[in-house]
């Protein structure tokens, strides 16, 4: 039986860590290491880290806060198991996961494994993707789907891959958002094959406070930077209609976050308004593009006060 490592960063998360931990002991499959990685916590997470030492399986780190791209990095540095998965510390996981990963892995002879996941919101949960999908593809279609977002997202979690197939600078640490898409892109584009079986067994909890929900900050300027980023690579990898999609659902997700902040009126707003109108045409002929977006965007090249109106009336 194959070692799975699992890397869990740890930041100020002592609510549910918890739980995550323990959804990851009660595996089905017993051959793990659970890499807990503090990042440098200011409440009782790193404490709760320690609580789990009782048990062989699991290995605690302590760290000045360094960000969760080198706490990843590390984590990816020090596992030892022929695969490796990365989980959340406010996530859970199904008690099959890894087990069904693994042999989804071995039965298809592939590089990585990829599964679905719960998107639980504080009123109600939702299956991503609604239908279960099983099927085998190469590396850039792996990035394809994963860029489409119909099956696959574009994070680190829901995912297992062969240690062989990362290193310890995977994820880039000069971005706070989006990095983690463009680490696995960066992966995808040296693997030979993944297998997908979408069966929802990652719990992704939407907490309130999480970075994707917040209000707008500088910071989220990171996240069409990555995908700028993605874009470049696409050129040669073959998946250049999918990365312009990510590219654009980047720029609008940072601007309606602006426009919902009421943080309009600065030079970054003025900057993403820029690139939109520029690639107008692109965003009117792409196929992933959505007809509300692409009439909203319309909007946008005929009236920044209009697409903003828009914008607030459908939130």
């Amino acid at each position: 039986m194959s070692c799975v490592s699992i890397v869990v960063p740890v930041y100020n998360c002592e609510k549910y860590l918890r739980a995550c931990i323990d959804s990851i002991l009660n595996q089905s499959y017993s051959e793990i290491e659970v890499l807990l990685v503090d990042d440098g916590a200011t409440d009782n997470s790193g404490a709760i880290c320690d609580e789990y030492l009782v048990d062989n399986r699991v290995k605690v780190f302590h760290q000045t806060n360094a960000g969760v791209s080198k706490t990843r990095n590390f984590g990816v540095l020090q596992a030892t198991g022929e695969y490796v998965m990365f989980v959340d510390s406010d996530d859970t996981i199904d008690s099959k996961m890894v087990e069904i990963l693994v042999n989804a892995m071995e039965e298809e002879k592939t590089d990585a494994a990829f599964c679905g996941l719960v998107h639980e919101y504080k009123d109600y949960d939702r299956n991503f993707p609604e239908n279960r999908v099983r099927c085998c593809t190469d590396g850039v279609g792996a990035i394809k789907e994963v860029l489409k977002n119909y099956i696959a997202t574009a994070g680190p979690v829901c995912k297992l891959f062969r240690k062989e197939c990362l290193n310890d600078k995977m994820f880039p640490e000069d971005l706070s958002i989006g990095e983690d898409a463009l680490a696995i892109i960066k992966v995808l584009l040296q693997v030979k094959s993944v297998v997908f079986d979408t069966q929802p067994l990652y719990h992704y909890n939407h907490r309130e406070e999480s970075l994707m929900s917040s209000a707008f900050s500088k910071r989220d300027m990171d996240l069409p930077e990555a995908y700028r980023r993605i874009e470049e690579m696409a050129v040669e990898g073959g998946f250049q209609t999918e990365a312009e999609f990510r590219r654009i659902w980047a720029c609008f997700h940072v601007y309606d976050k602006m426009i919902l902040s009421e943080k309009t009126g600065q030079k970054t707003e003025k900057e993403i308004v820029k690139w939109l109108k520029k690639n107008i045409g692109k965003i009117v002929k792409n196929p992933y593009v959505g007809k509300m977006r692409k009439l909203s965007a319309c909007a946008l090249f005929i009236n920044k006060k209009l697409y903003q109106w828009i914008i607030k009336g459908l939130n």
